[in-house]
């Protein structure tokens, strides 16, 4: 019912039943009256008393004092009653803010009027002040008219703010002053910190700094000052003025003497005082030690050293005023003559020697006994330096020491060589001859060593080794002839020298004691060693009697190209090793040039060589022969300069020549034989026609009267007639000093039938791939040829590769040459690198086209293709600088690359080092070089990729690609487990190499969708289930029901076994569940063995349950034993039952988890209700604010119900349940037939209580 504008609602009371059975009181209670007053609500309209509904969410009121232990659900029902409504007051305050003109707060603000109803009367005029003073002391004063707000007035609803604005008061200026005192010396130097005597103080003040005037100031370093009263400056006392007055003590610095006397034991003055301070400020330190002489020599001679013990006053301390006496005493002394030994720079090399020890003063001394003339320090030679002799060697004793220093000069073995000719002429750095004598002469250093003095018995056994380091590859050593003597040439026995070609051939005590000497020697050397080193050291060494090793050599006859060689030896004794200085020489290339010429004429040919030309028979033509370049500044003489030329017998010689100079010839007399001068009379000749033989020989005459200084070079003519058909070939051979060398080879025919054998290379188009070969070239016809040599199996041709194909060969490869050209051809069909991919899986079964698991592994296996290319011939550096790339184009949506396993391995399985694989995200994240690469190649990629390259480009090609060795890069990924949906992925390769870009072929596979469901169903019988689902649907209180387990569908031609399949149901604590379930197939399953088990085959003694009912969990598990027999070639998909109970009232939501292979898919929710039954109130009543009934009825305000926290109920403990594996306990006593139970009955009295689902 409506009453003007007010509507009012009874509510529905919970059953006194209800609210006992929660521990609530019954007793009605007063109401308590609300905290603020709240507008009353519209009446609604009367209505019929309905089932119970959602209550309207209550406003929260206080909380009570003691909150319930159990909460108490209130269902409501609209009633109908009438209410006066009560007018609700309104309230308002009144603060006070205070403010400087720029708006910053300068007091706190303050409440005039506090809460009070509307309309209530203010004035805030006693808050109103008139100055402010705030913390730092600034002054303010109020500015009335800037007030902001009404002083006085009603108290209105919410806020009013009166704010008071202040103008800032300035302060008036003082005048100020203050003294300070400061002391200084005469020189206007501060002596002790500024004394402030009167403070800032106001101008007319009196001031007095005589308080602060100190007689005497001791300063921080000692020096004491006494005041001058006249010296003062500025007034002592008066009136403070303004600023600073500064008045100054001036003071003289007090300062004394230090005096030193001399004197023996008995008192005696032995020599003048001296002034060790005069005139020092008082505590100044002062030390006379400086003062404190060791000995004084008098005037008649007499030596006294001073007894420290014996000194009278403080040699140390600070000077007083006046004078201090220091006195030191004396003892006359005696003298001694001490030998020191230093090298040049003072440094010592051996202990002292007291040559005269306490002797009178005026005794002879001689030191002479004790001067040697080489002394050994350490590792160091040392010989005197006579003339740097420090004191006198003889004389008479002093007082004190007389000292006398022999000064010695480091000196060490300085070992020469030289290089000579048989001659015993200097030719170092001059050209040497092949087969040429050089002699080597090492001059081994003794002389510094006489006299020596400081050897020990190891220094003495350390002997002579000397090392001769030659250069095998250009001189042999004459052993025999090695020898060692005296400066003048006297042999000296007992020495032994050994060739070695290298330091590891050497004896261990040799290669031992080079070691030791830290010398480094490579190739073949020559060692020459004291035979006793006692006896070497006592005759040689101590004696400073130098020696000479004489090594011989010959420089080789077979060196051909200009050399240069050089040699060096080293002399190793007790002081280490001396390396003597190098010797260079110089081999000039030999290299005699024949030539054919038409005609000469006065020594110029003819330009046109006939060379390889063609002559007609009874022709007559020259034979050029030109000698070797021979340098100027040989070492060795020209002795000997013959050519010798066998002729054809196709020609005929009569002996006409002629020789002619090549260079500037200088002779020995100082004339000079210029560039082309006919040499031919100092040219013999000697014709042997039987032998066809003729000699040219260089007389001696003419040769001994070459200077070695000069260059030579002559060429000769010898005029020959063709006398029949064929080719005449011809060389001639020089003979320098008995050393001989064939020149070139010429060649001339006469007309005569001749024939070429030509090889072409072509693909199978018969276009050619490679320049031809000609394998003989103008033979006689009749000659055998043969052109396998030039066959090669395989070949690169602009950026193809061919392969032979033998049986296409087209010609003979062997025959006899015929007239003209023969050809052969070799046919070569074009060939790329074929790269294979491969998935497989982790047990290394083909995957490809096969359906993959997520979590499975996939190993894709890419086949290197190199055999063709085998033999290749073509290649160039950059060819072999491009090595390899393998880029791995995966998936990365849905394979994850394991790149710890990637590797490269031979065919047979072998893994190979020397690769390296990287991943990148894109193209653009890879280094600018694996960019470039792929970009050079052509190449185009999305998305993550691999790839892996030959660390050593050159040597992969080398060690692989030439030799046509496959390889095979091993690469594993794992299918990614959060994949659901349903996808199809791809893989693909490609090597990259010298040739290009060869893509391997396509590796697809299938991932299956996982969609594990779940439904709730009546009734199963045989497998047949109900059709209609109980999803969302209601059930009774203790019906019994099914939730339905269907696995994802799994296809079949699978790459990846099922090893693990799981089903994990966790159901609610309103369903009860003992264990009774039900397994059928719901596809046909093909077993290995062939079997088959149809669509709807009871599968449930393949499953093993396990029951955890503390959690309230099942597990179903098919064994192991039944998916091992399953085909991969099988599709397979089971659908399984769990009955269950429900127990009570509410909503039961369940959802299951399926785990195939170890990965984890959740299921859909299924739900299904059981609502509680219609609640009917015994009789409308009035709740208060609390739970209670007012004692009297009365209207009270829309009520505010206090909800009550309501505890959990504890759930019963049910013990875990583990069923034997086979799956068939679970189903013992339990009929799946007629599934559906009969729903129990509960009667309660006119209500039942509402569970919620935890």
């Amino acid at each position: 019912m409506e009453f003007g504008s007010v509507r009012r609602a009874t509510p529905w009371f919970a059953f006194n039943s209800d609210i006992k059975a929660n521990g609530i009181p019954t007793k009605p209670v007063a109401p308590t009256k609300p905290e603020e007053p709240k507008e009353p609500t519209k009446p609604v309209a009367p209505i019929a008393p309905t089932a119970p509904t959602e209550p309207v969410k209550p406003t929260p009121p206080t909380a009570p004092d003691k909150p319930a232990t159990r909460k108490a659900t209130y269902h409501y029902h609209t009633l109908k009653y009438q209410t006066t409504p009560t007018p609700q007051k309104k309230y308002g305050d009144v603060t006070v803010e205070y403010k400087n003109k720029d708006g910053v707060t300068i007091a706190p603000k303050v409440t005039d009027t506090p809460r009070s109803e509307v309309g209530t009367d203010y004035d805030t005029t006693d808050q109103r002040r008139d100055t402010i003073t705030t913390v730092d002391g600034k002054k303010y004063k109020l500015d009335l008219k800037a007030t902001q707000g009404a002083e006085k007035g009603k108290v209105v609803e919410g806020n009013t703010n009166i704010t008071y604005f202040y103008d800032l008061i300035p302060d008036a200026p003082e005048e100020y002053g203050n003294v300070v005192v400061d002391y200084q010396d005469k020189k206007g130097n501060t002596i002790a910190p500024r004394v402030v005597d009167t403070p800032d103080s106001k101008v007319g003040t009196n001031y007095d700094t005589t308080d602060h005037k100190p007689t005497r100031i001791t300063t921080a370093d000692g020096k004491v000052y006494r005041i001058d009263p006249k010296a003062t400056q500025g007034q002592e006392s008066g009136k403070i003025v303004k600023g600073t007055t500064r008045v100054v003590y001036v003071y003289d610095e007090v300062v004394g003497d230090v005096t030193v006397h001399y004197k023996d034991e008995n008192g005696k003055v032995i020599k003048d005082p001296e002034k060790d301070t005069v005139g020092a400020p008082i505590n100044t330190v002062y030390d006379t030690r400086d003062h404190a002489h060791k000995t004084i020599t008098t005037k008649d001679g007499r030596t006294y050293e001073i007894v420290p013990e014996k000194t009278q006053g403080l040699e140390q301390g600070r000077v007083v005023e006046g004078n201090t006496d220091v006195t030191y005493i004396y003892k006359q002394v005696f003298g001694d003559v001490v030998v020191h030994y230093v090298d040049e720079s003072g440094k010592k090399i051996k202990e002292d020697v007291t040559d005269t020890s306490h002797a009178r003063v005026g005794e002879d001394y001689d030191t002479t006994d004790h001067k040697t003339t080489a002394i050994k320090s350490g590792d160091k030679i040392y010989n005197l330096v006579p003339e740097k002799t420090k004191g006198n060697e003889k004389g008479k004793v002093t007082k004190g020491v007389t000292e006398v220093t022999y000064v010695y000069k480091e000196v060490k073995a300085e070992p020469k060589k030289k290089g000579t000719n048989a001659k015993g002429e200097d030719v170092n750095g001059k050209t040497m001859l092949a087969g040429s004598t050089e002699v080597y002469t090492i001059d081994i250093d003794n002389d510094q060593y006489k006299g020596m003095t400081g050897l020990t018995d190891k220094d003495k056994q350390a002997g002579l080794m000397v090392v001769e380091k030659y250069s095998s590859k250009h001189v042999t050593p004459n052993l025999a002839g090695v020898r060692v003597t005296t400066a003048d040439g006297k042999v000296q026995s007992g020495f032994t020298t050994k060739i070695y070609k290298s330091v590891a051939e050497a004896p261990k005590k040799v290669q031992d004691y080079i070691k030791a000497k830290g010398l480094k020697i490579d190739g073949e050397f020559a060692v020459t060693t004291a035979d006793d080193p006692v006896a070497y050291t006592n005759k040689y060494v101590l004696k400073g009697i130098n020696l000479k090793l004489v090594f011989p050599t010959t420089v080789k006859k077979e060196i051909k190209e200009a050399s240069k060689y050089d040699n060096r030896a080293y002399q190793i004794d007790f002081t280490g090793i001396h390396e003597t200085n190098l010797v260079t020489n110089n081999i000039p290339k030999i290299n005699p040039k024949k030539d054919v010429v038409a005609t000469v004429e006065d020594g110029q040919k003819d330009q046109n060589s006939l060379n390889n030309k063609t002559v007609k028979v009874g022709q007559v033509y020259n034979f050029e022969l030109e000698t070797s370049y021979l340098p100027a500044n040989r070492g060795q003489a020209i002795e000997k300069m013959e050519v010798r030329d066998k002729y054809s017998s196709l020609v005929e010689y009569n002996g006409v020549h002629k020789w002619y100079a090549k260079t500037d010839i200088l002779l020995k007399n100082g004339q000079k034989l210029a560039k082309g001068t006919d040499l031919t009379q100092y040219v013999n000749q000697t014709i042997d026609h039987k032998a066809r033989t003729v000699l040219y020989s260089f007389s001696k005459d003419f040769l001994s009267k070459i200077s070695d200084n000069s260059e030579f070079q002559a060429t000769g003519y010898m005029q020959v007639k063709q006398l029949g058909n064929g080719t005449v070939k011809n060389t001639f051979t020089e003979i320098i000093n008995d050393v001989e060398r064939d020149s070139n080879t010429v060649t001339v025919e006469s007309p005569q039938d001749y024939g070429d054998v030509v090889v072409h290379y072509v693909d199978e188009s018969g276009k050619k791939i490679k320049e031809d070969v000609t394998d003989t070239s103008h033979a006689r016809v009749g000659e055998d040829y043969d052109t396998t040599d030039h066959k090669t199996t395989a070949i690169k041709s602009g950026d193809k590769i061919y392969n032979l194909v033998p049986e296409k060969t087209k010609g003979n490869e062997k025959g006899k040459v015929t007239k003209g050209v023969t050809e052969v051809t070799y046919v070569y069909k074009e060939v790329k690198a074929e790269p294979k991919k491969k998935g497989t899986n982790a047990k290394g079964e083909d995957v490809n086209g096969k359906t993959m698991l997520a979590g499975s592994t996939e190993v894709y296996t890419i086949d290197i293709d190199n055999d063709q290319y085998k033999g290749m011939t073509g290649l160039t550096d950059k060819d072999k600088q491009a090595g390899l790339m393998v880029v791995e184009k995966y998936s990365s949506k849905h394979v994850t690359p394991n790149l710890a396993g990637v590797r490269v391995t031979t065919a047979d399985g072998k893994v190979q080092s020397g690769f390296t694989t990287k991943i990148y995200k894109s193209v653009a994240e890879a280094p600018k070089k694996v960019q470039d690469y792929i970009k050079a190649k052509g190449l185009k990629i999305d998305g993550e990729f691999a790839v892996t390259t030959a660390d050593d480009p050159v040597a992969y090609t080398n060690k692989y690609v030439l030799k046509g060795i496959n390889l095979k890069l091993v690469f594993p990924t794992t299918v990614k487990k959060e994949i659901k949906e349903a996808s199809k992925y791809d893989n693909r390769a490609y090597q990259i190499d010298f040739t290009g870009i060869h893509e391997t072929n396509l590796v697809t596979n299938n991932i299956p969708k996982i969609n594990p469901k779940k439904d709730v169903v009546a009734t199963v019988e045989d497998g047949q289930k109900d059709q209609n689902s109980l999803n969302n649907k209601t059930v009774k209180v203790g019906q019994v029901y099914n939730f339905e387990l269907e696995t994802s569908y799994l296809p079949a031609n699978r790459g990846q076994a099922i090893e693990k399949m799981e089903v994990r149901d966790r159901y609610s604590s309103l369903v009860e569940y003992n264990g009774v379930h039900k397994w059928y197939a719901k596809t046909d399953i093909l077993l290995k063995n062939g079997q088959k088990l149809a669509k709807g085959t009871d599968l449930t003694k393949f499953v093993n349950q396990t029951v955890d009912h503390k959690t309230r969990t099942v597990l179903y598990s098919f064994s192991s034993a039944f998916l091992n027999s399953i085909s991969d070639n099988s599709e397979f998909q089971a659908t399984g039952y769990m009955q269950v109970k429900q127990l009570d009232y509410g909503t039961v939501k369940n959802t299951f988890t399926e785990i195939i292979n170890g990965v984890e898919r959740n299921s859909n929710t299924v739900t299904v209700v059981t609502p509680d039954k219609p609640k009917t109130p015994d009789k409308p009543q009035t709740p208060p604010e609390t739970p209670n009934t007012p004692e009297k009825p009365q209207t009270p305000p829309t009520p505010t119900p206090t909800p009550v926290v309501p505890t959990t109920p504890k759930k019963p403990v049910t013990p875990k349940v583990s069923l034997p594996s086979t799956g068939e306990a679970t189903n013992t006593g339990a009929a799946l037939t007629g599934l559906a139970f009969a729903a129990t009955a509960l009667s309660m009295l006119g209500f039942k209580k509402r569970k919620e689902e935890e």
